[in-house]
C-alpha cells in the first residue's frame, strides 16, 4: 500500500507470493496463500506472480499437490473478479460497527457492481464483525462460498476464521 501511495498510483506494482519452503520452514497453507493474495490486491497490487522454488528437493505440483490444485482454483477466482482490480484506485475502507483491529477491507465499485473484500488479519483468532454496507439491501452473496449474508439496516454480521477472506457482492 505504501508503494502504491508513493508512486502516485502511476507505476505497476506486483505481488510476488512464495509457494515453496526454505530449509527448516514450511510451505504456506492454502488459507495463508489466499489471504496474502487478496491482501496484496487490496493494497493496490495490479499484478500477481508466485515463485515456486524447484530446489532443495521440492517441486510444488509433485510435493504439495493439494496446494497446487488450490493455487489453480485461486487463479480462476481472481480472474473472475478481475474488473474489480482493473480500477486504478484502492477503494473506500469498510466501516465497522464496533472497532476491531483484526478486521479490515475495502468497498469498491466496478463494472460488476459494488464489491467489498474483508479480511481477518489474525493467524489464530476467529472474529465476528458487524460491517456497514449502507447501500446493500436484503442480503449479499459471499463470492466463492455459495452462501448469502443478511443485511439488516445496512449492516452485515459475519464470522471470520483466522486469515479468512470474504468477498461480498
Amino acid at each position: 500500500a505504501k508503494a502504491y501511495r508513493e508512486t502516485l498510483q502511476e507505476q505497476p506494482l506486483w505481488h510476488c507470493g512464495q509457494l515453496f519452503k526454505w530449509p527448516a520452514q514450511r510451505v504456506p497453507t492454502a488459507q495463508e496463500h489466499r489471504y496474502m493474495t487478496y491482501s496484496a490486491l487490496m493494497a493496490g497490487a495490479n499484478g500477481l506472480l508466485w515463485y515456486t522454488y524447484k530446489g532443495f528437493g521440492q517441486y510444488l505440483p509433485v510435493d504439495t499437490p493439494d496446494l497446487w490444485e488450490f493455487h489453480k482454483s485461486l487463479l480462476q477466482e481472481v480472474i473472475a473478479i478481475t474488473p474489480l482490480f482493473l480500477e486504478r484506485r484502492i477503494g473506500k475502507e469498510i466501516t465497522l460497527v464496533e472497532e476491531n483491529e483484526l478486521i479490515h477491507g475495502y468497498i469498491k465499485k466496478c463494472s460488476m457492481g459494488k464489491i467489498a473484500i474483508v479480511v481477518n488479519d489474525s493467524k489464530t483468532e476467529t472474529v465476528t464483525a458487524k460491517i456497514k454496507l449502507p447501500s446493500a439491501n436484503g442480503s449479499v452473496s459471499v463470492y466463492g462460498e455459495d452462501r448469502k449474508v443478511a443485511v439488516v439496516n445496512g449492516i452485515i454480521n459475519d464470522e471470520f476464521k483466522p486469515l479468512d477472506v470474504h468477498i461480498y457482492r
